[in-house]
């Protein structure tokens, strides 16, 4: 699943790919410019501070985005 949070100030937000165990793909989170697996709770919380609004299944009716 694709998740979606936004911030304060950043309307836009961040997606993050989930890939099960409370561990999401997701670029910066652990050193900036980077890509990392890590704990879903470092986006919302660790200086991000950012908030979970959804998720998104990564299919469209034409197949994988």
């Amino acid at each position: 699943a694709l998740l979606i949070y936004t911030s304060p100030g950043n309307p836009l937000g961040h997606v993050a790919v989930y890939v099960g165990n409370n561990l999401v793909f997701s670029t910066d989170l652990l050193q900036s410019g980077s890509v990392y697996i890590g704990s879903a709770d470092k986006i919302e919380s660790g200086g991000w501070n950012f908030t979970y609004i959804g998720w998104a299944d990564p299919y469209s009716q034409g197949g994988l985005w």
